[in-house]
This record gives C-alpha cells, sequence and structure tokens, in this order.
C-alpha cells in the first residue's frame, strides 16, 4: 500500500481564499459578521491558519480593502490600454469596470461596509482617485466633466436590469462642428 502524498501548501491561494471568503462575508452579512473564526471555518483553514496570513481582524479588513480596490482598479487599468482612442479612456473604462461588475455588487458591499467601519482605510481609495484625476487631466480638454461622468456611474439599466454604458461611452456631441469623439470628454 502506498502512502499517501503530503498536501502541497499554497500560501498565495490559502491567502487569496481567504480574503474572498472574507468580502463574502462581509458583502452578506455585514462587517459584524466578519471574525476570525467565522472565515477560516468558511474557508476550510485552521484559525491558526487564517492568523498566520493575517495577525488580526484588522489586518485581515486591511487586505481586502486592498485587494478588492487593486482588483477593481487594475481591471479599469487593463480597459484603458486596451482603447485605442486616448480622448477620456480612463473615464471610460471606470465606467465599463462598474458596469461590468454591477451585478455582482460583492465588491461594492463589502467594500462599502469596511470602509464605513474603518474611515482610515478611505485613504487608498482616495489615493487611486486622485491618480484617476491625474489621468483625466491628461486625456481631456474638460476633467471636471470627466469627473462627473466617473460620479454618475454613467451606465444605465438594461430591459435585463443589467447595466450597460455603451452608448455613454461611444455617444458623440451634439451641438454643430464638434468633434467625433467618445463621450466621456
Amino acid at each position: 500500500m502506498a502512502a499517501a502524498e503530503p498536501r502541497r501548501r499554497q500560501p498565495e491561494a490559502t491567502r487569496q481564499r481567504l480574503l474572498e471568503v472574507a468580502s463574502g462575508l462581509v458583502a452578506e452579512h455585514g462587517l459584524a459578521a466578519l471574525t476570525i473564526d467565522a472565515v477560516a471555518r468558511a474557508a476550510g483553514v485552521s484559525k491558526g491558519g487564517l492568523l498566520h496570513h493575517f495577525r488580526s481582524k484588522t489586518a485581515l479588513v486591511e487586505a481586502m480593502v486592498e485587494a478588492l480596490n487593486g482588483g477593481f482598479f487594475a481591471a479599469v487599468r487593463a480597459r484603458a490600454e486596451a482603447d485605442p482612442d486616448p480622448h477620456g479612456r480612463s473615464a471610460r473604462a471606470y465606467l465599463q469596470a462598474i458596469a461590468a461588475e454591477a451585478d455582482e455588487g460583492q465588491r461594492l458591499a463589502a467594500l462599502t461596509a469596511a470602509l464605513l467601519h474603518e474611515p482610515a482605510l478611505v485613504d487608498a481609495w482616495r489615493r487611486e482617485m486622485r491618480a484617476a484625476r491625474a489621468l483625466d487631466n491628461a486625456e481631456t480638454a474638460d476633467p471636471d466633466r470627466a469627473l462627473l461622468v466617473r460620479l454618475a456611474g454613467g451606465a444605465r439599466p438594461t430591459a435585463s436590469g443589467s447595466r450597460d454604458c455603451s452608448d455613454s461611452t461611444t455617444s458623440t456631441p451634439r451641438h454643430a462642428g464638434a468633434s467625433r469623439r467618445p463621450w466621456p470628454p
């Protein structure tokens, strides 16, 4: 009879699983449901295994917010880089990323709960938004308009209930002599 192979450790995969479970718990039940025991149990790891990756609940929440922000803004950057028209591409990419995750909602629910509970975590979001504003300043003649597009969300519900930002990212100005640049600016 052959000996069973030892289970290989995959610390990065375990860390990622813990973060996903944490954000799911927060999104579904609120930050009060986020305990070390609840996350460990739902992720199928020991409490010690969780504490190996995150020394406290605060460290777990900080890492969760960082991962949620990082993933969202990485998606925005990827969309912007793929956009062939540099005029307003970052604002368009932001809208497309918001619309792409609108049906899921988990990231936004978890992020909102965490930021309301721990306002100091807002700094990471602010840094990303300052960087976005800098891109708007470089890409558009009217960065305030691009900011309004970001703040408004720009995506509208479709008949199926999903969100679609295709028209808001490709419509052209209506006034005479206007350039045929995509919206937003």
